[in-house]
């Protein structure tokens, strides 16, 4: 290990990342000290940008990925070399936001109730065994609870007067 690798992964250590995160790390200073086959300290501002754009370009990595390999040159340039990283000058890749998935089954799923379609049909189309599961992806509240209508109140009839309502 040279003595550059090392000083990343004990501040790395030392900062609490994860093993699996530092290992993912020194491999991406690595490839981009491999794709210029030189030591990256001997690299500066214009090979990364060049890299960054062709990891995007060339290679189709996510932003997320690309994300990661910008933050690991980040960090070995600025707390391993201590240069200043000019961000106007490399500028990080812009993630896209998405919803997760289960958002939009969350809101999906709301509005067919909201509609009137039986939980249990619910239950079946998003593959749920149980329909505790199915009630608490919907976030049941407790309103609703109070707008269903007792059978009995159904059979009685809807009456303000609660004495006739009950035989003793």
């Amino acid at each position: 290990m040279t003595v550059l690798r090392k000083q990343m992964n004990m501040y790395m250590e030392l900062k609490g990342y994860s093993p699996i995160t530092t290992k993912y790390y020194l491999s991406h200073v690595s490839n981009f000290a491999k794709f210029y086959n030189k030591s990256p300290d001997l690299l500066g501002e214009k090979e990364i940008c060049e890299y960054l754009h062709y990891c995007i370009t060339n290679r189709h990595l996510t932003e997320g990925s690309v994300g990661a390999i910008y933050t690991a040159l980040k960090i070995f340039y600025t707390k391993v070399l201590h240069r200043i990283w000019d961000v106007n000058r490399i500028p990080r890749i812009k993630e896209r936001r998405r919803l997760p998935l289960s958002i939009h089954w969350d809101s999906f799923a709301t509005h067919l109730l909201d509609a009137g379609t039986d939980i249990c049909y619910i239950q079946r189309l998003l593959g749920h065994t149980r329909i505790t599961t199915t009630t608490i992806y919907l976030h049941l509240r407790r309103m609703d609870l109070l707008n269903i209508k007792s059978p009995l109140d159904i059979l009685v009839g809807d009456q303000n007067d609660w004495g006739s309502r009950y035989i003793f």
